[in-house]
């Protein structure tokens, strides 16, 4: 392979949702810039994961392609998301994904449109994607398979539990960045990969996460929880012996991680830096915080949240991604980019109780909806209601307080119309 790779530091673009933005003057740069092929920028990509698996996860680099033409919309694209990422596979009759549910759809995709197959030939929970690559908006991407000494694949193990152990997890090692547009120098770099280190929440939060592998009930029955009753925080502790699996895993093989612990005070003091030297260094507060034990540095938890959100360059942003690129090679007169079903939940709440309150009385029906709120959040659910119960007849929205449970029900006026209740509070 063309070694592409130069020693000089990467101009410090800002990420303003990432915590990880403190090491940004770290990134060594891989110049991808003469990259005119699928091909040739699968190279590069492919030198971004090695350069990153041999130091271990411990050096942060970034390939540049070539920038967008000024005024243009053209430029090199990487479709994925990241360069490696676990395979979703939508499962028919059901709402459930085997393998990464953030991914469902960009599998359909490369599978129905571009042909690939699972790795095995049967769909697993650990498959990683190809890399989709695309050297000029008007020709169609190729597909890329990515070899697997390329791919650095951490089991997650835990230090005193054997039966999480034995739940077979894994996660790769190695967090390559590709759907974000780089702006440097008046260009627009509208492919940059980068890699850097995980911090441990960002692989628990992948594992847990209820959007994603949601792996909260199975950590939980391997720790003998009660998981009927949210009070015994068995979600909280699942997630806690989790981050423990994962940062001894990594530990164990050697893959360089940071702890949330340790990557909020190294930022908090790189803020504090930024802001005495340049005077503003803006950010998302709710994006950098660590989402577990975000007080436990109460500091960074308070002063942080003063941040503010503007754009700075250069600078990173997401790119308009593979949904919108698959829409502007297919046509404007495309349907949309395959997706697995969605239920209208609104069209079902309105079949369903439009059939069972025509079955009560379909004759002049008037409904009544009572709500007590506080935040208003109730009066826009009880108008809702409304909204969905109008084909079976006349429907009163009435306030009754300003604290309390709600309660609505039909017109009791009728002998013929039972009452119906629904209790919820107002909540912020």
């Amino acid at each position: 392979m063309k070694l592409r790779s130069r020693q000089q530091q990467c101009p410090a673009p800002t990420k303003l949702r990432f915590c990880g933005t403190c090491c940004r003057e770290e990134l060594s740069l891989i110049d991808g810039r003469d990259a005119a092929t699928p091909s040739e920028m699968f190279e590069v990509c492919l030198e971004v994961l090695e350069k990153a698996a041999v130091s271990c996860v411990t050096t942060a680099n970034i390939a540049v392609f070539r920038p967008q033409t000024p005024g243009t919309n053209d430029g090199p694209r990487v479709w994925n998301n990241q360069l490696i990422r676990y395979a979703g596979y939508a499962q028919p009759d059901s709402d459930k994904v085997l393998g990464d549910p953030a991914e469902a759809e960009f599998t359909e995709l490369v599978m129905k449109e571009f042909g690939w197959q699972p790795p095995n030939g049967t769909p697993g929970r650990w498959d990683i994607l190809p890399l989709l690559l695309q050297a000029e908006p008007d020709k169609p991407p190729q597909l890329f398979e990515i070899p697997s000494q390329y791919v650095v694949r951490v089991p997650i193990r835990h230090p005193t539990n054997e039966r999480i152990s034995a739940l077979g997890l894994q996660w790769y090692a190695v967090p390559a960045v590709s759907c974000l547009e780089l702006s440097v120098g008046g260009l627009t770099y509208t492919a940059a990969p980068f890699n850097g280190w995980y911090a441990d929440t960002e692989i628990v939060r992948n594992l847990t996460d209820t959007n994603r592998l949601n792996l909260c009930p199975e950590i939980a029955a391997c720790l003998g929880l009660e998981t009927k009753n949210d009070t015994t925080m068995w979600r909280d502790r699942a997630i806690v012996e989790a981050n423990v699996a994962v940062m001894h895993s990594f530990r164990e093989a050697g893959m360089g991680m940071v702890d949330h612990h340790t990557l909020m005070r190294n930022f908090y003091n790189w803020w504090h830096r930024e802001k005495r030297t340049r005077g503003y260094s803006p950010g998302n507060w709710k994006w950098i915080i660590t989402p577990v034990s975000p007080t436990a540095n109460i500091s960074c938890y308070l002063h942080l949240n003063k941040m503010t959100e503007y754009t700075v360059k250069p600078g990173y942003w997401y790119a308009p991604g593979w949904r919108k690129y698959w829409k502007a090679l297919k046509g404007p007169d495309s349907a949309a980019a395959p997706a697995h079903a969605k239920p209208d939940m609104k069209s079902m709440l309105s079949t369903t109780l439009t059939a069972k309150l025509q079955a009560v009385n379909a004759d002049k029906l008037q409904i009544v909806l009572a709500f007590a709120t506080v935040t208003g959040n109730t009066q826009q659910f009880a108008e809702a209601i409304a909204k969905v119960t109008e084909h079976a007849g006349t429907a009163q929205v009435r306030c009754k307080g300003g604290t309390g449970h709600i309660m609505w029900g039909l017109n009791t006026d009728s002998d013929t119309m039972p009452e119906i209740q629904a209790c919820g509070h107002s909540a912020a």
